[in-house]
C-alpha cells in the first residue's frame, strides 16, 4: 500500500500572484484552447466578448500546489517541497526553512520545476533563433510550460507568439488579449494597454511592465518584445551559472524571487551617486541597469551574477558568509564578458577571454599587487581612481584561478569560495588553499596575463 508522507510548504514558491515590492501589477496571460483561424484575415478576428483573464492555474490554491516539486522514493513515500540542489549522489529538499539531504539511491523519480525549465529552454532553442520561431511552436511550448508548473514562462511564450503574429487568433486567445477597435490590448492588473504602445522602445517608468519567470521578477519600461526575450535570458544565465559552479560549490536554488529593474531611459534610472549605469543593491536586493545604450546586456549579466552570488550566500538559509569582493567582481566580469548570441538566445562562457582587460592589466605602469587585490573592499571599486584597472585585475585573477591550466589553482579557488560560504573568508585562508608562496603565485598570474593579452 502506498505510503504518503506529504511535506507541505507554508509559503509556496514565488508565483506571479505575489505582490510586487514596488506595487507593479503582473502581466496576466492565459492559455486557452486554440480557435480555428479564419482564412487570411486582413485584420485580427473579433474574439468572443472579453472576460477577465484567469490565472494560469485557476485559483491560488491550485497555483500553490503546482509550485511543489515531488520526490517519489523507492519505499513508496511521496515527498513534496522545493528541490534546491541535485547531483549524482544526493538531493536537497527544502520545506519552509527546513532543508533535508536525501540520498539519490533512495529516490525513484524526481519531478521538479528546474528540470522542466531546463527542458523548456532546450526546446526553445530547437524552435530556431528569435524572430524565426513559429507561432504554433511557441504556443505548444507555452502549453508545456503551463503543465510543467512554469506559469511565468507560459505567459512569456504566449506573449511572444502574439508579438510575432498579431493577426493570430490563437496567440491572442493564449495571451488573454482583448480586441478593441481592431487593436489588441493586454491587461496589466487593472490596466490594459495597447500592444502597439507596449512595443514602443521607451515608455514612462510608471507604465513599466512586470514579467515573472521561475526565478526572477523583471520590471522594465523597455519595449515588450525586448523585455520578453530579456526575461528568457535571465533564466538562461541562472542555468549557466549553476551549470558552471553549482555542483562544485553546492549552490542551492534561491528560495526567493530575485528582482531585476531595467530602465530604458536615464531619467527613470536611480543613479547610485558613483555615476555607474548598473548596480546591485544588497539592501533592497534589486539588480538595476540602464539599458538605454550598449553594452546594456553586459551590464545586466554583471549585476545578475552579483545578485546570484548574494542569494546563494548571504541571503541563503543558514548563511554564514559571503564571497570575497575580488572573487565576486571577477566572476561577474567573467560572466558578462562571456555573453554571446542574440537577445533571447544568450550563451554564457566565463572562460572566454576579453583581451582588452588583459592588455589593461599587462600594460599598467603600476598594477596592484596580489596581496592588495585579495583584500579589495567596496570603496576600492566604487572610487574613480584606477577603477577599470581594479575590475580588470579581479577579472584576470579569477580567470587565472579557474582556467590558467592548473587544476590545483581551480580547486584552491573553489575551496576559497566554500570557506567564504562558511564565514571563513580572508587572505590567510586564500594563501593556505593555494599552497604557494605569494610571490610565486604573483609571477605565475602576471605571466598568464601577458600571454593572454596578445600583441
Amino acid at each position: 500500500m502506498l505510503k504518503l508522507t506529504v511535506l507541505m510548504l507554508a509559503a509556496a514558491l514565488p508565483s506571479a500572484s505575489d505582490p510586487a515590492p514596488d506595487g507593479v501589477p503582473a502581466l496576466p496571460l492565459r492559455l486557452a484552447p486554440a480557435a480555428a483561424p479564419p482564412p487570411a484575415p486582413a485584420t485580427p478576428p473579433a474574439p468572443a466578448p472579453p472576460s477577465a483573464p484567469r490565472p494560469a492555474f485557476g485559483n491560488d490554491e491550485r497555483r500553490a500546489e503546482a509550485a511543489f516539486d515531488t520526490l517519489h522514493l523507492r519505499d513508496g513515500t511521496l515527498l513534496t517541497g522545493q528541490v534546491a540542489f541535485e547531483d549524482e549522489t544526493r538531493l536537497l529538499l527544502r520545506v519552509k526553512s527546513k532543508e533535508t539531504w536525501i540520498d539519490r539511491v533512495s529516490v525513484e523519480h524526481v519531478d521538479s520545476r528546474v528540470r522542466n525549465l531546463d527542458e523548456l529552454l532546450d526546446r526553445l532553442d530547437d524552435l530556431g533563433p528569435p524572430g524565426r520561431r513559429s507561432v504554433e511552436g511557441l504556443l505548444e511550448l507555452a502549453r508545456f510550460a503551463e503543465h510543467g508548473r512554469l506559469p511565468g514562462e507560459a505567459r512569456i511564450l504566449a506573449a511572444m507568439a502574439l508579438v510575432s503574429d498579431p493577426l493570430s487568433s490563437d496567440a491572442g486567445a493564449a495571451a488573454g488579449a482583448v480586441l478593441k477597435k481592431k487593436r489588441w490590448e493586454l491587461s496589466f492588473g487593472d490596466r490594459r494597454q495597447r500592444l502597439d504602445k507596449l512595443l514602443q522602445a521607451e515608455r514612462p517608468w510608471k507604465e513599466r511592465v512586470r514579467i515573472d519567470s521561475a526565478h526572477f521578477r523583471l520590471n522594465t519600461n523597455m519595449s515588450l518584445d525586448q523585455a520578453l526575450h530579456v526575461a528568457i535570458d535571465l533564466e538562461r544565465q541562472h542555468r549557466a551559472f549553476y551549470d558552471m559552479f553549482g555542483r562544485d560549490l553546492t549552490l542551492l536554488d534561491p528560495h526567493e524571487v530575485m528582482v531585476v529593474n531595467l530602465h530604458a531611459d536615464e531619467k527613470s534610472f536611480p543613479q547610485p551617486g558613483s555615476g555607474r549605469n548598473s548596480y546591485f543593491d544588497p539592501l533592497d536586493r534589486i539588480a538595476r541597469a540602464l539599458v538605454e545604450r550598449p553594452p546594456w546586456r553586459r551590464r545586466i549579466a554583471h549585476e545578475l551574477t552579483r545578485q546570484l552570488l548574494f542569494y546563494t550566500t548571504r541571503r541563503a538559509i543558514n548563511a554564514k558568509g559571503r564571497a570575497p569582493l575580488w572573487a565576486d567582481t571577477g566572476l561577474a566580469e567573467a560572466m558578462s564578458r562571456g555573453i554571446s548570441g542574440p537577445l533571447g538566445a544568450a550563451r554564457f562562457d566565463p572562460s572566454a577571454v576579453d583581451r582588452s582587460l588583459y592588455r589593461l592589466h599587462a600594460r599598467a605602469s603600476r598594477p596592484y599587487k596580489l596581496e592588495r587585490v585579495i583584500v579589495f573592499e567596496q570603496l576600492d571599486l566604487s572610487g574613480h581612481q584606477d577603477q577599470l584597472l581594479k575590475y580588470a585585475q579581479c577579472y584576470t585573477l579569477v580567470q587565472f584561478m579557474l582556467y590558467g591550466g592548473d587544476d590545483g589553482l581551480r580547486r584552491a579557488f573553489i575551496q576559497t569560495l566554500r570557506d567564504a560560504w562558511e564565514g571563513k573568508s580572508g587572505p590567510t585562508r586564500f594563501k593556505k588553499n593555494v599552497g604557494l608562496d605569494v610571490d610565486d603565485l604573483s609571477e605565475q598570474w602576471f605571466a598568464y596575463v601577458v600571454a593572454s593579452a596578445g600583441p
